[in-house]
């Protein structure tokens, strides 16, 4: 690990490039050299091409397929494999999304939400939340344990539509739902 402190900055560009996601964030909390030169432009760029990585923005208008655009000198993604009517609620910093879709039964509209790893176009169906039926989803988040085999947590806020609660006009306690799991999408 020293011999790289002393190598010039191109050849540390060159190796660090050539690292996993893992080993760069771990070497970036050893060096503040290694640091500051892997959070550079110029080595995005090279990172991003040598590793075939995807980068950009989702965006959804409300009633249509989210679409993505990638950012410069990066792939495209094709979410038209995501079903009609979903909406995005959290993606993590890895790609990973998470979304709800409206499902509509003989007696009842319930959601649906799913993880998804729009990369390789893989879906997986999460267990409905365990909350008071008439609930509201405020808020959800979800973070990367790990990515071999993919873990991962995800927390909702949902807020309790109670009638009582709208009838004396006071806010509801915010519920929350906790979500882990280790899976392969």
């Amino acid at each position: 690990m020293d011999s790289i402190l002393f190598c010039s900055d191109d050849m540390k560009v060159e190796i660090l490039s050539r690292t996993s996601l893992k080993t760069l964030y771990t070497l970036r909390c050893t060096s503040k050299e290694i640091c500051s030169l892997t959070y550079s432009s110029y080595f995005w760029d090279l990172y991003k091409q040598r590793n075939d990585i995807v980068s950009g923005f989702l965006i959804q208008r409300w009633g249509t397929i989210p679409k993505f655009a990638p950012a410069r000198d990066s792939k495209t993604l094709d979410l038209s494999f995501l079903p009609h009517g979903c909406d995005i609620l959290a993606s993590s910093e890895q790609g990973i999304v998470v979304f709800q879709r409206l499902r509509y039964g003989t007696l009842r509209v319930s959601m649906d939400y799913y993880v998804c790893k729009p990369s390789t176009k893989q879906v997986l169906q999460l267990p409905n939340p365990k909350t008071i039926p008439l609930c509201n989803v405020k808020s959800v988040a979800i973070v990367l344990m790990g990515s071999n085999p993919l873990h991962y947590k995800i927390i909702g806020l949902s807020e309790d539509l109670d009638y009582r609660s709208w009838k004396t006009k006071s806010f509801s306690p915010l519920i929350s739902n906790f979500f882990t799991a280790t899976s392969s999408p």
